[in-house]
C-alpha cells in the first residue's frame, strides 16, 4: 500500500506520515492507532511476561491459518 493511501486512511497527510517512517517525528500514540488500523492491523500493549505466550500464538497462527487458535494469558 503507498505511503499517500495509508496516510488518507489514518486522515494524515502524506508528507506528515513520511516523516514518521522516517523517524523525522515522533508521533502519538493515537496516530499510531490510526496507522496501524489504516493497515488492517491492531496496536496493543501486552505485559512482558505474557510476550512469550503471544509470540508463541502468533507463531502458531502463520503455520495453522485456518484454526482457531485459543490460549490462556497469566497462567
Amino acid at each position: 500500500m503507498s505511503q499517500r493511501a495509508v496516510a488518507s486512511l489514518a486522515d494524515l497527510t502524506q508528507s506528515r506520515y513520511s516523516a514518521i517512517e522516517l523517524g523525522k517525528i515522533d508521533p502519538r500514540a493515537s496516530t499510531l492507532v490510526e496507522i496501524a488500523r489504516a493497515l488492517d492491523l491492531e496496536l496493543m500493549l501486552v505485559p512482558k511476561e505474557v510476550v512469550p505466550v503471544v509470540e508463541s500464538v502468533l507463531a502458531g497462527v502463520e503455520h495453522a491459518e485456518d484454526q482457531p487458535v485459543v490460549s490462556k494469558l497469566g497462567d
